[in-house]
């Protein structure tokens, strides 16, 4: 239902940390592969939900899906307030994190 209303991701998810990299994802076709590790709690994913037409280096327009976006941070601060204490950055505190993305081939 979401998905529809919203035309693809652009959702929040908050990381388990049991592994060595916090997000991983593979393209089947070419083999790409990218892995992420961050100090961060939560990653926004966008799938690039709607096009506004700009020619791309290739010369082609941009199209629904021609990619997707890795957002390492605070959860976004929601209706009725959800997320707002642990989004508020308050004078005196200090924001540090670390975000690594790791690219490979793996066919």
């Amino acid at each position: 239902m979401y998905l529809k209303i919203g035309n693809g991701y652009d959702h929040l998810w908050n990381l388990n940390k049991k592994k060595d990299y916090d997000v991983y994802i593979k393209d089947e076709e070419s083999g790409r592969s990218m892995k992420i590790v961050t100090t961060q709690k939560h990653v926004v994913i966008y799938s690039m939900n709607y096009a506004n037409g700009p020619i791309l280096y290739d010369g082609q327009p941009e199209r629904v899906r021609y990619g997707i976006c890795f957002e390492t941070q605070k959860p976004p601060i929601g209706r009725d307030q959800v997320f707002l204490e642990e989004s508020i950055l308050r004078p005196g505190e200090k924001y540090y994190h670390v975000t690594e993305y790791k690219f490979d081939i793996v066919k």
